[in-house]
């Protein structure tokens, strides 16, 4: 279900959108499409809360994995690339370059004393 704005029968402006398998979508569309800062819901638990340009996760984002695990950092067309900040559910976490989802780069390790 769709709730909110359109344009020229067009999802365009802020709006809320809602799927058969219970994930949720709310936040800004333009042409159709997600756009701009949004905020999704997905069934298993996780969320990301962040930018969006077509449909995709596109440039600062956190992704709250369901298991507690967090990303929080640059996406490029629905992948983790740029800098960004990995934090594990013990406390572990990664600092630093980020490529095609993968730690890639130069970055910085830290584990969690609780290990």
């Amino acid at each position: 279900m769709y709730h909110g704005d359109w344009r020229q029968d067009v999802r365009t402006g802020q709006a809320t959108l809602s799927f058969a398998d219970g994930g949720t979508y709310s936040g800004g569309f333009l042409g159709g499409k997600f756009h701009g800062f949004g905020i999704f819901l997905y069934p298993s638990g996780a969320k990301y809360e962040g930018q969006y340009q077509n449909d995709l996760k596109h440039g600062q984002g956190t992704y709250t994995y369901a298991n507690g695990n967090i990303y929080s950092g640059t996406y490029k067309d629905d992948i983790r690339s740029g800098k960004g900040v990995f934090t594990r559910i013990d406390g572990s976490t990664y600092t630093g370059d980020f490529l095609e989802n993968k730690m890639d780069g130069t970055g910085t390790y830290v584990i969690s004393s609780d290990i």
